[in-house]
């Protein structure tokens, strides 16, 4: 007996792994199919069902030896019915053939062994959350042994393992906030599932006429050019299902388990993902847990640049230096507290001559409070030039809630006004239709942080960096961080190749170019907890939802 995983595509048909139906040679020639469990020994679970397979269609251009073209189609003998524990998942659409989707996020899971040197498979369903890696990455890792039409996914110390063969690879497709299948799991290196090599799964964008052809399955292209408010409103009842499939327990993709191979019985097992959210930790502490340890780096670096040593490059992840000038509304924050002897950072935005927005937490954390901000403006450097002007009178916004970091904002009240100059400006407030959630639409962020989780050095040039991000929807980023963290007063950004703010950028702004003039319409508030360049998005607080609380205490 061994076991697989799968995906029902359709009322009738599975999608698995081309190895998965066969031992050594020799095709299986019995099928069973179990769908709607979690429990891979509970016989009596609710929701559960048991299906013949009457057809198994193996792809015709399986290569057993290099294991190229890895798919099979099973043809369930009754059609099944869907219900709250089984649900089909959707192909990926055919105008995304060409897409690699190196740097999303995606999952994927199964009943496969825990860890290396585990004899027995997992009772349950597991799951995993990995980053999509380039082709060319993954097959020089692999020392270009790699057939064609892979995607490779990897996670930190594991990834797919034996047990899960021939489940699925899933990710959220942000162009329309659907859940879609786009790998099934073939092989992991020889070595083991946990030398922190690649799991490699069989493309299915490469195989989508193949699938049509065999199945009946009408292929779709999703459609660029809708409308923006429909594409919201659509995106928002598509994604809201998704995120509750999470976390009430049902997915909508089913898994095959179970292989009795030779002239025995094969039996597959389809269960629906059941698991508690699939969420991605944020931190809530940000000054112990980022903003201490990377003002003491950047002050360091700052101290060696002036020495005159070069060392380091910008600090917005996937960013680039900005000119100097390019955002002269940002501001620096160099923060102390009263509880604590060290020194923090976070950004800010320039909104009037003595009034600027910032992140909550920046000032206010569960374990610490800040006594003084000292305001940077106009200067490339955190802890060295510019008008640097200290201050203590902070507002927090009346509904901030440092356990899921609800409402991060905070108005910072500065004793003098600043003569603006060309390097000193206020950064424009979106006045105009404060319904807009800017989904689709090109921002920029602009911070002090660093570039990535490993660095611990600055530009010679320019301390200053910029980015370009892409706004996603709500749901989207409920998808990845949860509802808990992420609500309707919450912007988010895609992360795809590693694009995004990082540590040091919280309280710092997201732009949009509106009427040619820059306008803000986030205010940096988290990222993932494990690191700023593994592709989840970047979330900010949305200025709209705020305008009525800046705007009390523009005055």
């Amino acid at each position: 007996m061994g076991f697989c995983g799968g995906s029902l595509l359709h009322r009738q048909w599975v999608i698995t792994a081309a190895h998965c139906c066969f031992h050594g040679d020799q095709q299986v020639t019995h099928v069973q199919v179990v769908l709607g469990a979690h429990s891979l020994y509970d016989r009596f679970e609710n929701g559960r069902r048991m299906i013949n397979v009457e057809e198994i269609v193996v792809h015709p251009d399986w290569d057993a030896t290099t294991f190229a073209n890895d798919l099979a189609l099973l043809r369930l003998a009754n059609i099944v019915q869907m219900s709250d524990t089984i649900e089909t998942i959707r192909l990926p659409y055919l105008n995304t053939v060409s897409w690699n989707f190196a740097g999303a996020a995606s999952v994927a899971s199964g009943w496969g062994i825990a860890t290396e040197g585990v004899t027995f498979i997992s009772p349950t369903l597991r799951e995993k959350l990995l980053i999509v890696l380039a082709d060319d990455l993954c097959n020089n890792t692999y020392s270009e042994r790699l057939p064609e039409n892979i995607i490779c996914a990897f996670g930190d110390a594991s990834g797919t393992c034996k047990g899960d063969n021939g489940g699925p690879l899933t990710m959220i497709f942000s162009q329309t906030g659907e859940t879609i299948l786009i790998g099934v799991a073939s092989f992991v290196e020889a070595d083991g599932c946990n030398n922190r090599m690649a799991s490699v799964f069989t493309r299915l964008q490469r195989y989508l006429p193949w699938i049509s052809d065999t199945t009946g399955i009408t292929l779709d292209y999703y459609n660029t050019t809708i409308n923006q408010d429909l594409v919201i409103e659509f995106s928002n009842d598509l994604i809201i299902g998704v995120y509750k499939l999470f976390s009430c327990f049902v997915l909508s993709y089913c898994w095959i388990l179970h292989l009795i191979v030779a002239n025995k019985m094969l039996m597959l097992m389809l269960a629906c993902l059941v698991s508690s959210a699939l969420a991605v930790q944020v931190s809530t502490d940000y000054h112990l847990d980022i903003g201490i340890p990377k003002a003491t780096r950047i002050k360091e670096a700052e101290d060696k640049i002036f020495a005159g040593e070069s060392i380091g490059n910008s600090r917005i992840v996937g960013g680039s230096i900005a000119p100097i000038g390019a955002h002269p509304y940002l501001a620096g924050l160099v923060i102390s507290f009263h509880n604590h002897p060290g020194q923090s950072a976070c950004g800010a935005s320039l909104l009037s001559a003595n009034r600027l927005v910032t992140a909550a937490h920046c000032w206010d954390t569960p374990t610490l409070q800040a006594m003084q901000f000292v305001v940077v403006l106009g200067s490339e450097f955190l802890f060295r030039g510019g008008t640097r002007i200290p201050t203590s009178h902070v507002i927090l916004h009346p509904q901030w809630t440092p356990s899921n970091l609800g409402s991060d904002v905070a108005m910072i009240y500065l004793p003098q006004k600043v003569a603006f100059t060309s390097r000193i400006q206020p950064v424009y407030l979106p006045s105009y239709n404060l319904w807009d959630t800017f989904f689709g639409q090109t921002a920029t962020a602009a911070g002090y942080g660093l570039t990535s989780d490993s660095q611990v050095g600055v530009s010679v040039n320019s301390m200053v960096s910029h980015v370009s991000l892409r706004v996603i929807s709500v749901p989207q980023c409920q998808a990845v961080f949860g509802s808990v963290f992420v609500q309707q007063s919450t912007l988010c950004t895609d992360g795809s190749g590693g694009v995004g703010i990082c540590g040091g950028d919280s309280g710092g702004p997201l732009v949009i170019q509106r009427f040619g003039r820059p306008t803000l319409i986030g205010i940096s508030s988290f990222v993932a907890s494990i690191g700023c360049e593994l592709g989840f998005p970047s979330a900010f607080a949305r200025v709209t939802s705020f305008y009525d609380f800046i705007k009390q205490h523009m005055t």
